[in-house]
């Protein structure tokens, strides 16, 4: 059972991209998370993949309350289409921009979701219980991987100005299929990070706000410009946006596919 309903803000996504070759019907796991009904955030390689000059993701799937692939025409189980998405430009540059490894995917909204907020990270995380919540590959049911929503918590530590890219580093257990998991403040709705890569003994995730981290307000901005936009706007590639602090702007599935 997973604390504070957390399972009505959790996204099992599936992904297609560009690159992959047109008889490849396979598609990449990962996990989101819902800051607004209509607005997931994940890992930037979620949506834009330098491995294999994969490319931008062509086909999102999202799926609230994902129990498998025989769960998703129960009652409880949401499904939607990502509309477009938004990822910082520095990340579609070069994979090495880790500290930029985050994404926005817009699609239809959800219902009787229960939001995740972003708390601005110190420098310092001292002894602070952290939880990562998502869908790793290492959970199976039926024989299907990533099938299962899964939480792990511990307590961890980390200097920011000592880590690589100035990411947030812990040892809260990380699997395939979770990019892009909220690393939440055990307990709250809160999150201080969303996660990136992981080697299983040292984790890395992108955090937001504070001296290190990242400003989504402007990836918002860029979000609301684009639900505006002219006809024939829809292959926009770059808009250059000034960030703010958070809070200062306003504002059919199938049901067995192959995962990789």
């Amino acid at each position: 059972m997973l604390s504070l309903n957390l399972g009505v803000a959790i996204v099992k996504l599936q992904i297609q991209f560009e690159g992959q070759d047109p008889s490849d019907a396979r598609h990449a796991q990962a996990t989101g998370w819902l800051i607004m009904p209509h607005l997931i955030i994940t890992a930037a390689h979620s949506v834009y993949g330098h491995t294999y000059n994969y490319g931008k993701a062509v086909h999102v799937r999202a799926f609230m309350g994902y129990n498998g692939k025989n769960s998703i025409d129960q009652p409880g189980v949401q499904f939607r289409r990502r509309l477009r998405a938004v990822i910082p430009k520095d990340w579609i540059i070069s994979d090495t921009n880790r500290a930029s490894e985050v994404a926005f995917i817009k699609v239809e909204e959800f219902n009787n979701i229960v939001r995740i907020s972003q708390q601005p990270t110190t420098g310092f995380v001292n002894k602070m219980l952290l939880s990562v919540v998502g869908y790793p590959c290492d959970k199976s049911l039926g024989g299907e991987r990533g099938a299962q929503m899964y939480e792990m918590t511990k307590t961890t530590d980390c200097d920011l100005s000592k880590t690589a890219f100035n990411m947030l580093e812990h040892t809260v257990s990380f699997s395939g299929d979770q990019s892009g998991a909220p690393v939440l403040i055990s307990g709250e709705n809160k999150a201080i990070g969303v996660s990136s890569y992981g080697t299983r003994t040292r984790n890395t995730a992108t955090v937001f706000r504070g001296r290190f981290g990242t400003y989504l307000s402007g990836m918002s901005t860029v979000m609301y410009a684009l639900d505006r936009a002219p006809p024939g706007s829809e292959d926009i590639r770059y808009i250059m946006t000034t960030g703010h602090p958070e809070g200062s702007a306003t504002e059919e599935p199938l049901s067995d596919v192959k995962a990789f």
